[in-house]
């Protein structure tokens, strides 16, 4: 879907719709699914799942453990599951659904990019204050990327809370870990960056399978970046 505006009055806010009226709207067995997809399924029973409904996220799965798992939208298409740690809770699980509810209202992506650094920059967003992970091992990884402009499918990948951290400093290069299995590179560079290494599989995807057929694209993404 492209966007074509002039940022003035009316128009703006026609352009706002369009990017609003066109979020994937998904069934909350889907959603639970896939939400949950993103963690190995040994720690699936440990986690909360939060689903999109009726313009917020609402815990649907609860439980004592330790992981926060929700599917982020930074696009009206894009499809992002997480399971974060509870040492994100308060900070790297807030992003997330900060920017779900911005790309829900209608903003562009580049908008929620520079939206979400002035939260984080005014202290509306917190930073994590303790090491913890970001699960991404599901299959079914649709990103938009501002920097490539369109839609890409990423291979599944575990990403660690690292503020502030640099590829200068650690080594790291994209394009090696794409290459490389277990290769570090540093993305979403600022005060919620992670050191992030791409898996050799995804997690299990049969409930995925079972419950969103027909709502999403099932080809997995998984050997995407092989």
């Amino acid at each position: 879907m492209k966007r074509f505006c002039i940022f003035s009055g009316a128009l703006l806010a026609i352009c706002a719709n369009a990017y609003a009226d066109n979020f994937r709207a998904l069934t909350q067995r889907c959603e639970e699914s896939l939400a949950l997809s993103a963690l190995p399924s040994a720690l699936r029973e440990r986690a909360n799942v939060y689903v999109w409904s009726d313009g917020k996220f609402r815990r649907t799965i609860s439980s004592d453990g330790g992981f926060h798992c929700v599917v982020q939208r930074n696009h009206p298409e894009s499809i992002i599951p997480e399971c974060v740690s509870s040492t994100g809770e308060d900070s790297i699980l807030q992003g997330i659904m900060a920017q779900t509810r911005m790309t829900a209202d209608g903003l562009s992506p580049e908008e929620i990019q520079e939206r979400t650094a002035s939260m984080i920059e005014a202290g509306k967003i917190a930073t994590p204050s303790e090491p913890g992970v970001n699960y991404m091992m599901s299959a079914y990884n649709r990103i938009y990327s501002a920097n490539a402009g369109k839609m890409l499918d990423i291979g599944p990948h575990t990403m660690f809370f690292a503020p502030n951290a640099s590829n200068a400093v650690i080594g790291g290069s994209f394009e090696m870990a794409t290459a490389t299995k277990g290769f570090p590179f540093v993305a979403e560079a600022g005060a919620h960056s992670y050191i992030v290494t791409f898996t050799s599989q995804s997690a299990e995807t049969a409930d995925v399978e079972q419950h969103c057929a027909g709502q999403i694209d099932l080809t997995s993404s998984a050997t995407a970046m092989n």
